[in-house]
């Protein structure tokens, strides 16, 4: 705001801290701090409103140095996009979204970008965001988000598409079919909960290759008159499937009668008592015909104690709730239908027959029978001598410890099991391991038969690794052996059990292959090809270097395509001489002879190169120039394979003069009939020029050098009668230095040295 007068400029000036400014973007601001000295600027206000009528635009703070620590300015978004908030350099200090409001506090004024804090206070329209977020299963209540769970009553056949995500749906007609979309058009995570109210049952349905359960479709049963069944439908990326709906098998429950009518699911046993699971069964009709019984109700009761079954025990369903006991009658004194059921939900519920002469399931006469805790029975006499069990259902793998031998176990079931059947697993923990591959596990009354492993294999010393070791076996009723699931010992001991073993695949199965010899390496023989061992052949570098003229015979067991390299130099060139008397005579260095290395194949063994080496020239004397050097040649089969030319000699210096820098030999290559690979031609570099520096100072020219020689050194003769004798080339191809005068007798100029031919090749 506008309260102070400038009497100077005749405007309003803003005061120190201005208090409100209502600001506009796009275009992006930058504010400046409220000096008397900017007057219409965008001002830093302690609440500014911006309305940010388009995206990607920004808001940015003014230079820190010139603003006080501690300044603070609330900054509200009253538009529909989103804008950052800058320091001075262009660093984010906050991005605020459309409804919100931040504080932002300028904390270090040192830079100028400054150190801020921002703190998000709140939206400013949470209640509009509220209702933008909300959708199906959702509803904006006031400033929040609710679960919404509408209600959507059907007594057609419908399809079930996206509105009806998180929907509860009423089924009220007949029998009928909801069809799912497509989970593509559904997506992944739509649900719905379908509750069958109707007169008939209700099919759901897929549509194109989907599944509901892993199946094409789904029946929620109709219960007239009673609870609706219903279920929770849930879409994945791979199908749709149900949770907490109706089971295929209704359980049989404590109360009511028990009906028999045909279709039907019996659904209790009569009595009082409600909601025990006693056995599951389609219909009430199958049970009583498989039990060759009529229509009967059955009398639920709850023990915790042992007890002695009589003849009105029948029909009765004890649910015990201890570890306890029942005798049960002699089964001469009553009917084939007697009939009891048992539920062991406390402990384990022994039965014990009142006749010495009575078998419970098969057993031993007079023996008991123990139903272990958690599994249920319908036991039912055929009046003589024998108690057989129905639905008898195990809580889980029998398990027992072992008793017998570390390699003659044998093993008694709480329940014993009669007859061993192909699959069967049997739980054991064990008391020593096994000290022969071939131990034997005897289950109750069956015979003893071998452990084996992987297939029949044999088992391993210690694969019952010892005292509480608890292994899995799985009887093999074809073979009368039992499989050992989980031995103690690798499983890749099967394939090999040598220390160097190599496992690997070829093209049928896995193989192993035997340990090679020391110094062997594995090679592999590609793709479609098994790997093998192979010694190393041993190949080293072969070398042979020629100082003088002579022949290479191309060694036995080489081919066209073995590589051979070949590199040498021609003669290095003499170097030039000042003549005598004169005032600063220099002659000039020899040039290096020509550098070749070239890379070869197609040499065929046997054959015959013939090798000449360059000469070196001499140094000339008494104010002459220097010889050249001659030519290094690699022939072969008639031709100048590589011709490494001399240097040229230096020239002399007289009355002075100086002498020219003699030139480094070229290279001249020819191939024809072989196959290049690579070369090299440089390398060699010419003789210098002899200097005269007035006042009787000449300095000889330094010879030509390449890589394996070192040209002559400078020599200088540097007063009135001095005489500076040139320097010799060292090395292979390099050029002398020249000689140098200053008015006194003749100098030598220095001598080249010899050429050089190498040929080298592996094998």
């Amino acid at each position: 705001m506008n309260s102070f007068f400038n009497y100077f400029s005749g405007s309003a000036v803003k005061p120190a801290q201005v208090q409100y400014e209502a600001l506009t973007i796009p275009p992006s601001l930058t504010l400046v701090w409220p000096t008397e000295s900017i007057e219409g600027a965008n001002y830093v206000a302690a609440w500014m409103d911006v309305d940010a009528t388009a995206g990607g635009n920004s808001l940015t703070m003014p230079d820190a140095t010139q603003g006080s620590t501690g300044v603070a300015s609330i900054i509200n978004s009253v538009g529909a996009d989103t804008f950052t908030v800058l320091d001075n350099t262009g660093t984010l200090i906050a991005t605020i979204a459309a409804g919100l409001s931040w504080v932002v506090i300028l904390k270090d004024n040192t830079t100028q970008a400054g150190s801020w804090e921002a703190v998000q206070l709140g939206a400013t329209t949470s209640n509009a965001q509220a209702s933008a977020l909300a959708g199906l299963g959702l509803q904006a209540v006031l400033t929040q988000l609710v679960v919404a769970f509408g209600t959507v009553y059907l007594n057609a056949n419908s399809p079930l598409t996206p509105a009806y995500r998180a929907s509860g749906v009423v089924w009220q007609g007949a029998g009928g079919t909801l069809q799912l979309n497509a989970i593509a058009t559904l997506t992944a995570g739509w649900w719905c909960l379908v509750t069958n109210e109707g007169t008939g049952p209700l099919t759901v349905s897929t549509s194109s290759a989907d599944t509901i359960n892993g199946a094409a479709n789904f029946v929620i049963p109709a219960n007239p008159g009673g609870p609706p069944y219903s279920t929770l439908i849930i879409a994945s990326s791979t199908g749709f499937n149900t949770f907490a709906g109706t089971p295929s098998v209704i359980p049989i429950s404590g109360g009511g009668t028990g009906a028999t009518t045909a279709g039907q699911a019996l659904t209790n046993l009569g009595g009082t008592t409600i909601g025990v699971d006693i056995f599951e069964a389609p219909t009430a009709a199958a049970i009583l015909a498989l039990l060759g019984i009529g229509a009967s109700a059955f009398q639920e009761s709850t023990i915790a104690g042992n007890q002695v079954l009589t003849g009105s025990s029948i029909n009765t369903a004890f649910v015990c709730t201890a570890a306890l006991s029942l005798a049960i009658p002699d089964s001469t004194t009553l009917t084939k239908s007697f009939l009891f059921a048992v539920s062991a939900q406390g402990g384990a519920v022994t039965l014990t027959p009142s006749s010495a002469s009575d078998k419970v399931n098969g057993g031993t006469a007079g023996a008991s029978f123990i139903i272990p805790q958690g599994a249920s029975a319908l036991v039912v006499t055929d009046a003589a001598n024998n108690w057989w069990l129905f639905f008898l259902g195990y809580p889980g793998t029998p398990w027992v410890a072992a008793a017998g031998t570390a390699d003659a176990i044998t093993v008694a079931n709480t329940v014993p099991i009669l007859s061993l059947l192909d699959g069967q697993i049997q739980a054991v923990r064990h008391t020593a391991a096994n000290t022969t591959t071939t131990p034997t596990l005897k289950q109750d009354a069956s015979p003893a038969y071998t452990i084996t492993k992987l297939g029949g294999a044999a088992l391993a010393v210690g694969d019952i690794a010892g005292a509480n070791y608890e292994a899995l076996y799985r009887y093999n009723l074809a073979n009368t052996r039992w499989e050992m699931l989980n031995p103690a010992t690798a499983w890749l001991d099967h394939f090999g059990a040598t220390q160097g073993d190599v496992l690997y695949r070829d093209a049928a199965a896995w193989k192993v292959l035997a340990p090679g010899t020391a110094g062997q390496f594995l090679q592999t023989g590609g793709a479609a090809a098994n790997p093998a061992w192979a010694t190393q052949t041993t190949q080293k570098l072969q070398r042979q270097t020629f100082t003088a003229n002579g022949s290479l015979t191309f060694p036995a067991g080489i081919t066209t395509s073995t590589s051979f390299r070949v590199y040498g130099l021609g003669g290095g060139a003499g170097a030039g001489a000042g003549t005598a008397g004169g005032n600063g005579n220099a002659g000039a260095g020899g040039g290096s002879g020509a550098y070749g290395d070239i890379l070869l194949s197609g040499f065929t063994a046997g054959q015959v190169a013939t090798i000449t080496i360059g000469n070196k020239g001499s140094g000339g004397s008494a104010g002459a120039a220097g010889a050249n050097g001659s030519s290094s040649i690699f022939a072969y089969a008639a031709a100048n394979v590589m011709v490494l030319a001399g240097g040229t000699g230096g020239g002399a210096g007289s009355a002075t003069t100086v002498g020219a820098g003699g030139v480094a030999g070229a290279v001249t290559l020819n191939t024809t009939g072989l196959t290049l690979i690579d070369s090299i031609t440089q390398g060699a570099s010419p003789g210098a020029g002899g200097t005269y520096l007035g006042n009787s100072i000449s300095i000889g020219g330094a010879g030509g050098s390449n890589p394996l020689g070192r040209g002559g050194a400078t020599s200088i003769a540097g007063t009135n009668g001095n005489v500076a004798t040139g320097a010799n080339g060292s090395g292979y191809g390099a050029g002398g230095a020249g000689g140098a005068e200053s008015g006194g007798t003749a100098t030598t100029g220095g001598d080249g040295t010899n050429g050089i031919i190498v040929v080298e090749w592996v094998a």
